[in-house]
């Protein structure tokens, strides 16, 4: 097996930043909600665990806009591990609705508030545009289906409504440059890396078009 083959058959990279975007996000998480927070080692089992999913799949994006990929198989392995976590992140989350932790979602009649609403749907959206992107990849190879445009598009809609979905369903969000807290809430932080990893992306496809056109 040549150095190229084992490189493909082995994505490191790839390996490497998922490593470290889980065991990042797992600390600040315990950094800023248990260590220097109000909570208890016994609210990491689902609550704040369901955080560190979410907030290991913002880092993994903004790594991905950051770090150049020369093989796409370190690409892809990121990119599939990213989808799994929020995947894994609503079905946590579906599961939290009724507890104690997401009471601030419901009214005194027990329904839902507007913000909280539109905040599952934006996180709706954001997710079924992820899917509907993955399957591009697929159209991509198997056909001369127009990616380009509607890659871009995807890509658009899925940072707007992931954004949005993070502005609205925390509600310490607002409060994430409170100078009584030590440290920014996860939402708040991830919100910075996302438009941070829109605006890096955007510049590469800029250059990428000044240079090739396409």
């Amino acid at each position: 097996m040549n150095q190229s083959s084992y490189e493909i058959a082995c994505p490191c990279k790839g390996v490497l930043i998922i490593m470290f975007s889980i065991l990042s996000a797992g600390l600040y998480v315990l950094s800023r909600y248990v260590w220097y927070g109000s909570y208890d080692w016994n609210d990491f089992s689902l609550f704040l665990m369901n955080k560190t999913l979410a907030f290991s799949a913002v880092i993994m994006l903004f790594l991905m806009s950051v770090i150049p990929f020369k093989l796409k198989a370190n690409r892809s392995i990121v990119g599939i591990i990213t989808f799994y976590l929020l995947v894994a992140h609503i079905i946590l989350g579906l599961l939290l609705i009724p507890s104690e932790y997401f009471k601030v979602f419901f009214d005194e009649t027990g329904m839902l508030k507007g913000r909280y609403g539109w905040a599952l749907f934006f996180g709706v959206l954001a997710f079924v545009t992820a899917i509907i992107l993955q399957q591009g990849f697929y159209m991509k190879k198997s056909s001369n289906y127009p990616f380009s445009f509607f890659f871009r598009t995807g890509i658009l809609v899925f940072f707007i409504a992931t954004l949005l979905h993070i502005a609205l369903i925390d509600p310490d969000f607002t409060y994430w440059n409170n100078p009584n807290k030590i440290l920014i809430p996860v939402s708040g932080l991830a919100f910075v890396l996302l438009i941070m990893s829109f605006i890096i992306g955007l510049i590469r496809r800029i250059r990428k078009y000044k240079k090739t056109g396409k």
